[in-house]
């Protein structure tokens, strides 16, 4: 098995740059069909559709850029990865937004895909 910490770093890499990017299509690929969603708005997105419609509804931000700590992980199962984290956003004009963002991530395919997400803003 993955490296859990390895596995969580990689994955908010990929999330990180897709999020910089405004691809929301690699943003939604990394999340699996069966996933919960709890982003910044009040409402659970469900599925790579909710995950989709959140980021499309999310307001353009220029020149974004976020910092990420993994705090911690583990892999309670077999291609199951649990991460919690905080990131930081920033972007033009903006000093920055602390986020406390927790994960669980699943191998589908070869690949690790998040199945749950949680983000508190600080």
């Amino acid at each position: 098995m993955s490296d859990p910490g390895t596995v969580a770093t990689e994955f908010l890499l990929r999330w990180t740059d897709s999020f910089c990017s405004g691809d929301s299509d690699a943003l939604v690929d990394l999340y699996t069909d069966a996933a919960l969603f709890f982003g910044s708005a009040p409402d659970l997105k469900r599925g790579m559709e909710g995950v989709r419609s959140y980021f499309t509804d999310l307001p353009s931000l220029h020149e974004p850029h976020v910092d990420f700590e993994v705090l911690a992980s583990e892999a309670p199962t077999p291609g199951t990865v649990t991460c919690a984290s905080m990131l930081t956003f920033r972007w033009t004009g903006h000093a920055g937004t602390r986020v406390r963002l927790t994960h669980a991530l699943v191998e589908e395919d070869g690949d690790w895909r998040c199945v749950l997400h949680h983000a508190t803003t600080m």
